[in-house]
């Protein structure tokens, strides 16, 4: 039985949708998603440093992995609520669940699961100088799996190289289901339409070590059944350090990878909390001193402080102009 149905407060069987009325929508956004950018936004002949065969790849690549998604879903049981996912892009996760590490906001998460994503992940790559062939270091958690999926579309289409590392857990209306985490999305899914994964995850959650998960036994489990390194972390700077190593070894560390990328809240990556005082989007080549010394040691800073471009997909509300 979906956990939707056993979670108080959320809508009753009226407001969810059948497998085949999901796949119904996701077929419409695929056609309307293809055919929009190449008629209302003309592109003007010659070089072009996003050219329309690009974009529409990304669009492509990110429609065929949400079917996925979505159909991987349902077939699990887990039904689309409406009420809380108003797209029917089986993308927003549940209200709590025992590997929910932290409040999460249910409209960012809507925004984030917004199909223009991808092709504005191009634009900040072309902002900052990323091109075919560029080495990304990426930490991505299960707090924004719309987001995970925009941005794995747009490093395909645009041939970039990442090595990245998951943190397994999730905030509120994330990959929060027990056995449907962003790292069995990421194992279930075509590698035809994706070719690359996650080469290790930690926990995830306050410390990096789901202090604050109920049941973190579940997400060792994930990581397990994954077979990819499991980063026993005991404190955030476990975390920060095992994943450097990772990334130093693949010649993807601070001064090495031509971009460093975040998405969601993970503590060693960007600094939990507290990072929210960071810019969203790429950061400026000079952070605000008062900023930088309020938030706690993390990846994003490491990066930058040897001016690699760090692209911070977090508090999707900024990144759009919404206030928060």
């Amino acid at each position: 039985m979906s956990l939707l149905h056993d979670t108080p407060g959320v809508a009753a069987r009226g407001d969810k949708i059948t497998r085949r009325e999901a796949l119904v929508r996701v077929a419409s956004l695929t056609f309307s998603a293809l055919v929009v950018p190449s008629t209302a936004h003309s592109e003007p002949a010659g070089p072009s440093p996003l050219r329309c065969s690009v974009k529409a790849a990304a669009l492509e690549a990110a429609v065929a992995l949400r079917k996925e998604v979505l159909s991987l879903r349902v077939s699990l049981g887990y039904s689309v609520d409406t009420k809380l996912d108003p797209s029917a892009s089986g993308l927003i996760g549940l209200p709590d669940s025992s590997v929910t590490s932290a409040a999460g906001d249910l409209a960012d998460k809507r925004i984030s699961a917004s199909l223009e994503w991808p092709i504005r992940i191009l634009e900040l790559f072309a902002e900052a100088g990323v091109g075919p062939g560029a080495k990304a270091a990426v930490c991505w958690s299960g707090s924004y799996p719309a987001a995970n999926i925009a941005l794995s579309a747009a490093m395909k289409a645009l041939d970039i190289n990442p090595i990245c590392i998951a943190s397994a857990a999730s905030s509120q209306y994330g990959a929060n289901f027990p056995d449907l985490l962003w790292l069995d999305m990421e194992r279930l899914l075509p590698q035809q339409i994706v070719p690359f994964r996650s080469s290790a995850a930690s926990l995830g959650g306050r410390q990096d070590n789901g202090l604050n998960v109920e049941n973190p036994k579940l997400l060792s489990a994930a990581i397990k059944r994954c077979e990819i390194e499991y980063l026993k972390c005991r404190t955030t700077s476990d975390g920060i350090d095992s994943r450097l190593k990772i990334f130093s070894s693949q010649n993807a560390g601070p001064g090495e990878a031509d971009i460093f990328i975040n998405v969601g809240g993970g503590s060693a990556a960007i600094g939990g909390t507290l990072g929210r005082e960071l810019p969203t989007g790429l950061f400026p080549r000079k952070l605000n001193p008062h900023i930088t010394s309020n938030v706690p040691d993390c990846l994003a800073l490491r990066y930058h402080k040897v001016d690699t471009p760090v692209l911070n997909l977090r508090s999707f509300r900024r990144l759009t102009g919404h206030k928060e």
